[in-house]
């Protein structure tokens, strides 16, 4: 009797295995919404997009900043918004969140009137790893939240209100 040396291997494949080879992870175009989505408000999942500065601004942004504004920009876009005034280091940015574009930087100094924002995202000072709290929704301020209340971000009390 001869024996098939790949039937020796498949032999050899089925036994134990460690726990970790048990399930693999499944692939993000296989995978169902509400897995994608506890990913996502885990921050397992970010789009990697660039972020840009609007040409013609003379704004200084570190690659570290830039990324904290991406993750920043993935929360935004996740809750729906398309124009967002982030508050990073001190600095406050007009985002437009769709272009993944840091249109205007506003100093405290210049004391004018900031409008036409959809959300206010205040940025932690930490690394990209440790901003899934701008995805989370722990701290909504009442029982009933809107369906457009943004995910991490500073809302409009007065109209989340009305929308509810």
């Amino acid at each position: 009797m001869t024996l098939n040396p790949l039937d020796l291997l498949r032999q050899l494949g089925s036994g134990v295995r460690p726990a970790a080879a048990e399930k693999p992870a499944t692939p993000i175009d296989q995978a169902g919404f509400a897995e994608l989505l506890s990913k996502v408000q885990a921050g397992g999942i970010a789009s990697n997009e660039p972020v840009q500065v609007a040409p013609g601004q003379r704004i200084e942004l570190s690659t570290e900043q830039l990324q904290r504004l991406g993750v920043a920009i993935d929360a935004a876009e996740a809750a729906g918004h398309h124009r967002v005034l982030a508050l990073i280091d001190g600095q406050a940015l007009t985002i437009d969140v769709p272009g993944r574009m840091v249109m205007e930087s506003h100093s405290a100094a210049d004391a004018r009137l900031l409008t036409d924002f959809d959300a206010v995202i205040s940025v932690p000072n930490t690394g990209t790893k440790d901003l899934r709290a701008l995805f989370s929704r722990a701290d909504r301020p009442h029982a009933n939240p809107s369906p457009l209340a943004a995910l991490g971000t500073i809302r409009n009390r007065s109209l989340s209100d009305i929308v509810n």
